[in-house]
């Protein structure tokens, strides 16, 4: 939510958009049954901890992915270690 908020800032979004960031590990039209199997499955253990090495910001205009567009070149990630020596 802290990312959301400062994004919101530098790009002087103004909009009240209740949207909340996530991470969609799957896509597409599937049947309720074969999505809970899905999370059944899987068996994360929450909450969950990744360690980013890229991000990218992806016009997700229209319901289908394959029409959505990648916005400039991804932008490599420091670790918390390499942040730490500068």
């Amino acid at each position: 939510m802290a990312l959301n908020a400062v994004l919101r800032e530098s790009l002087e979004d103004k909009s009240d958009d209740d949207y909340l960031p996530h991470l969609s590990l799957i896509y597409g039209d599937l049947a309720s049954e074969l999505r809970e199997q899905i999370v059944a499955e899987l068996a994360v253990p929450l909450p969950l901890t990744l360690e980013l090495t890229q991000l990218s910001l992806v016009n997700t205009s229209g319901n289908d992915p394959r029409g959505w567009m990648e916005l400039g070149c991804p932008i490599e990630l420091r670790s918390k270690t390499e942040h730490r020596r500068g």
